[in-house]
């Protein structure tokens, strides 16, 4: 009975993610472009929160600096695309701040494969040599979230302060087109969310096989029992450092993504704001609830864009929807009080 039960459980989870893949294929035919185009940037935060999800709720560890991996692959494509729309020349800013010669590092980028590749390594890099150097000195809890704050903060500065090879305050923007076709045509729009769809469902799969696998089992451990699990011989900071760097390669990709939607990438963009909100995407969806939580990460950003930018659409029980715990469940409402001091009863 219980295999039975087991199996059309299984075959109703299958469907539902045949149904909500479909539905994600298919919006091209049913969305205006100012939505395609929206949906496609909460896409994109998704990778992120699942990347997130896998370091926070799975292994235990609080990372305020997931702004800088995704602004560092922002930049890898935004480098890419800002080279392309100087046409052979140097980039404007750079110009202005009297360079004569494209810089060195900048000279890879050229090629999209080369940027893709490195807005996906540099992050992972960046995120394995900062976890060798704490979760090998057993830095963990409250002090390994501060040290990451405080990359958030040096990164920032550096990048606000060389103006010459950054851009500055300003950052990056003025693209034009990817791969020879205008960045802002009805076709490269669609392609580019269906890219965007593809990277998300395959950022959920690797995500989905790491905690099911043996090695989830052993993050699960490290979060709930850490020393217990160095006393079964396991080192835990191997475990760590690699969902860490897999969680900053998926920021990498998520940022490379956002850029080629929104076509500007600052280090705003990459700061101690974004990186607290995107705590807040995974803490709102729920740990450790991937599959039932992505929708849950577009809240905060689809509340935030129809406050701001008013965006249509009926959010008039948001907050009712997004009051939940940490754990995924529902937060208990407060009763209303009538006036006279009695409580209405239903």
């Amino acid at each position: 009975m219980n295999g039975l039960w087991s199996d059309r459980k299984r075959l109703w989870l299958l469907l539902a993610y045949a149904g909500a893949s479909a539905a994600l294929f298919a919006a091209p035919l049913y969305l205006s472009d100012f939505r395609l185009n929206l949906l496609a940037k909460f896409l994109a935060f998704a990778i992120v929160a699942l990347g997130l999800d896998l370091l926070w709720g799975y292994t235990g560890v609080l990372s305020l600096g997931h702004g800088v991996f995704f602004g560092l692959g922002a930049y890898a494509m935004g480098m890419h695309l800002k080279l392309n729309a100087s046409g052979g020349k140097l980039p404007d800013f750079m110009d202005w701040s009297g360079l004569t010669r494209l810089p060195w590092f900048w000279q890879p980028f050229k090629s999209f494969p080369a940027a893709v590749l490195l807005g996906i390594l540099i992050p992972a890099l960046l995120a394995l040599f900062l976890g060798f150097f704490t979760f090998r000195n057993r830095i963990k809890g409250v002090y390994f979230t501060i040290l990451t704050q405080a990359l958030v903060i040096i990164v920032t500065t550096l990048f606000v302060g060389q103006q010459a090879y950054t851009g500055g305050t300003n950052g990056l923007t003025g693209f034009t087109k990817l791969l020879g076709s205008p960045l802002r045509s009805d076709g490269m729009k669609s392609a580019l969310y269906l890219a965007t769809v593809i990277a998300l469902i395959a950022a959920y799969a690797l995500c989905r096989y790491l905690t099911t696998s043996r090695m989830g089992k052993v993050l699960r451990a490290i979060r709930d029992g850490e020393n217990r699990v160095r006393f079964l011989g396991y080192d835990p900071a191997t475990y760590q450092m690699a969902t860490f760097a897999v969680s900053g390669a998926l920021a990498g990709l998520a940022g490379m993504l956002f850029v080629l939607h929104v076509g500007i990438i600052s280090p705003s963009m990459m700061g101690i704001v974004p990186s607290i909100e995107m705590i807040l995407w995974v803490a709102i969806g729920g740990t450790r609830h991937a599959d039932r939580r992505l929708d849950r990460r577009a809240r905060p950003e689809l509340c935030e864009e129809r406050v701001v930018g008013g965006v249509p659409g009926d959010l008039d029980d948001f907050p009712g929807r997004a009051l939940h715990r940490r754990d995924g469940l529902p937060a208990r409402r407060h009763r209303r009080f009538d006036p006279q001091g009695s409580r209405k009863r239903s």
